[in-house]
């Protein structure tokens, strides 16, 4: 059965050194079971998970699909290659008028790996003749399918390759300089420098490359800044011919590239991108302008032919990141260690950047450069190993990027009145509140270890209605819905206002900026999915890390409030088993791995929140596999996981049902107010005789039952005090908490 929920195993192939970025990028796009191994990640994920990373890696040279794996015995291995594709359904995946070649690689040395890709070429074409008696041909050249085997010691792999022609080829580089740089490479380095997210939060960020031969790292900077697929221009892909392809959901994710291509071209308007690229070849400068012309990159773009001692322009903030000239570049050894001594004379007189990351291949003539790097990155150009050096420049910070919020966090200081004078009065209004509220949490955030998503306005307004979060590089505005007595137009004045105002006082872009109305839901739909972009990303939160994603659902996986209460799991857990009903996305549980949980047991009826916990668990590297016991992930109602005899009993247990649900052990609905004693008393069943039950829900109004302490034999601290945050207390009934152990 092939539908868009059927998962599959694949393996995106990556340079080796490079295989952290792929990780964090697979995380994004949906991936699980992530799992990085050398030059590569395996993971597993829908069609649309796959295809995803075929158009949007940049680091990823590969995406596999596997296909069939089986053992073999050392001294027949060739035998046992043809025997096992000899036997596999190949009509089941390709078509016998499709082009094909097969291609072959083993971790084991000495494996001739070209007669073991003609043995699985053979073994295919004899499959074909065996079950319709007509074989499909050879093409090395113009081929519509890739077939790859992997020969590991003592299985072997087989995989369709999604993509063909390696994802490094991008198609806007027709011809290249000597010793070029490999656009997958050029990109780890970028993420390596953390170039989308300096960029993201400092939009004035500059990015200039003295030595930019064809304009890689240039174009690659652009790609990402502009959010542009890196393979935006490429047409042909293997998997367009598997059998199983799901045209649907391609024509969604290309639909998707022109979407958000469009949306940056329409934020254009208002921020200018700065990537300088110089070289002294005039052929290179001749050839970076036509993959720069290419990519459709002219406009963000300048490059020019110059020594790069000539380079005087006063950036605020800028940094350089340049491959340097090595081997067929430069004729000699004297040549390269007297450019590498101008370079770095040059660099510490004029500082012309903040911090210079410098790409060598040959350490040694880096002491030419007589700077002292306080970094040091390797990573492969192809076979060729380099370094990526880094040297800060300037010890003082632009006056434009003075202040921080906090640790982790880099918006900007700015003056909006000189930027946006244009406000209404009410939004001057809202402009004032929001800068007092950041100057107000700013010596809290100092305080906090690692902490980059909190609430910085909450309706403090009567006219801007709504809550303000910062979720790392995003800001998401929540309307609580008006009455009906408001103007529908006037209300989208209001949030048109606050979108504003918040990309000024943060410097973010307009799609950073995510606008929701919060309003009650309506029955069954409080979990129901909005949107379908599967735009993920990672906050922070003291020791753990959480995906968030902003766009496809009511809540965005993670409840800002609760926040003291997962640091008092935390402390209390150490040893114990814990068990997390109406789970959600797993925070709390994420939470008890890292305080030392014995054990962890998360409840819940979604399975879409149960895989995005499990994900939240792999992306904080606790580890699942090895002893899957420790840690459960039980799909099922929490009334019935209740009802059942318990066969574990539990040290704590965190109850965080919703306001309202549907469930069919209480009338087909959950209604926290009335049915809270049942819940509890059935969470006692499950709590050993010194444990402690954590019990909180959002209902503003919520009363607790004042019985439950005789009828229970148990006492119950009221602790919602105590639980929530300097940036949630003006709001004191955001939520209630309570302590409860057996008297």
């Amino acid at each position: 059965m092939h539908d868009v929920n059927t998962k599959y195993s694949f393996f995106a192939v990556a340079a080796e050194g490079t295989e952290r970025f792929l990780e964090k990028e697979l995380l994004v796009f949906g991936a699980s079971e992530i799992k990085v191994q050398r030059a590569g990640v395996s993971f597993l994920g829908t069609l649309e998970v796959g295809y995803r990373a075929c158009l949007w890696s940049f680091v990823a040279t590969r995406v596999l699909l596997k296909l069939n794996e089986f053992t073999y015995q050392k001294e027949h291995l060739f035998d046992d290659i043809f025997a096992h594709a000899r036997a596999f359904a190949w009509h089941e995946h390709m078509q016998v008028e499709h082009t094909f070649v097969t291609s072959c690689s083993s971790v084991i040395p000495d494996i001739n790996v070209h007669y073991a890709t003609l043995k699985l070429k053979d073994a295919l074409c004899d499959a074909f003749m065996a079950h319709i008696n007509k074989r499909p041909s050879v093409d090395k050249d113009f081929y519509n399918i890739k077939i790859h085997l992997h020969i590991e010691p003592e299985r072997c792999i087989i995989y369709f390759d999604l993509c063909g022609q390696s994802l490094h080829m991008r198609g806007y580089r027709q011809n290249a300089t000597q010793a070029p740089l490999r656009e997958t490479l050029a990109a780890a380095i970028l993420y390596q420098i953390k170039w989308p997210t300096q960029y993201l939060n400092n939009p004035d960020l500059a990015l200039v490359d003295l030595f930019c031969g064809s304009g890689t790292f240039l174009i690659e900077a652009a790609l990402m800044a502009l959010d542009i697929a890196p393979q935006f221009l490429r047409k042909h892909f293997c998997l367009l011919y598997w059998v199983h392809h799901q045209k649907d959901v391609w024509n969604k994710l290309q639909e998707e590239i022109t979407e958000r291509r469009r949306l940056r071209e329409i934020f254009r308007n208002n921020q200018e991108l700065c990537l300088l690229g110089f070289d002294l070849d005039s052929s290179a400068i001749a050839m970076a302008q036509k993959n720069i012309a290419r990519a459709g990159l002219s406009s963000y773009i300048r490059v020019g032919c110059q020594d790069f001692a000539l380079f005087h322009k006063n950036l605020n903030y800028a940094l350089l990141v340049s491959n340097l000239p090595y081997g067929v570049r430069v004729h000699s050894d004297e040549m390269m260690g007297h450019l590498y001594s101008r370079l770095g004379a040059y660099l510490k007189t004029e500082k012309p950047v903040d911090t210079a990351y410098l790409l060598v291949h040959d350490k040694s003539m880096a002491s030419h450069l007589h700077l002292r790097a306080t970094k040091e990155n390797s990573f492969y150009n192809g076979a060729l190993n380099c370094y990526l050096l880094t040297y800060p420049l300037r010890t003082s910070t632009p006056k434009h990027q003075a202040s921080e919020l906090s640790k982790d966090s880099s918006f900007q200081k700015t003056d909006v009145a000189k930027r946006q004078p244009a406000y209404s009065q009410p939004a001057v209004m809202f402009l004032n509140r929001l800068q007092k509220n950041i100057k107000r949490l700013q010596p809290w955030l100092k305080k906090q270890e690692k902490l980059d998503c909190y609430r910085v306005y909450d309706a403090d307004i009567p006219e801007y209605n709504a809550a303000v979060d910062v979720f790392g590089s995003y800001i998401l505005i929540q309307e609580y819905a008006a009455p009906k007595e408001i103007d529908e137009h006037q209300a989208k004045i209001r949030v048109q206002d606050m979108s504003r105002v918040v990309q000024d006082v943060f410097s973010v872009k307009h799609y950073q900026v995510i606008v929701k109305q919060r309003r009650k839901q309506q029955r069954f739909n409080q979990y129901q999915k909005t949107a379908h972009e599967q735009q993920f990303f990672v906050v922070k939160e003291n020791q753990a890390q959480f995906l968030i994603n902003l766009n496809d659902y009511i809540d965005c996986g993670l409840f800002l409030d609760h926040r003291l209460i997962r640091q008092k799991i935390t402390s209390l857990v150490k040893n114990k088993h814990f068990l997390n009903l109406f789970c959600y996305t797993g925070s709390a549980s994420v939470c008890a791995a890292l305080g030392g949980a014995q054990s962890t047991t998360s409840v819940d009826m979604s399975a879409t929140y149960l895989d995005w916990a499990y994900r939240n668990f792999e992306l904080n590297r606790i580890e699942l596999k090895r002893n899957p016991d420790k840690h459960q992930f039980i799909q099922m109602d929490c009334f019935a996981f209740l009802s059942q005899r318990p066969f574990h009993l539990y040290d704590v247990i965190l109850l965080d049902p919703p306001t309202f649900s549907n469930s069919k052990r209480m009338n087909d609905t959950l209604d926290i107010a009335r049915d809270h004693p049942f819940l509890l008393e059935q969470c006692l069943r499950f709590l050993k005789p010194q444990g402690v039950i954590i019990f909180s829900n959002h209902l503003k109004k919520f009363k607790l039952d004042n019985t439950l302490e005789t009828k229970l034999k148990i006492k119950i601290e009221d602790t919602t005090a105590h639980t929530i945050d300097f940036d949630f207390k003006k709001e004191k009934h955001v939520h209630h908490s309570f302590l409860i152990q057996r008297s």
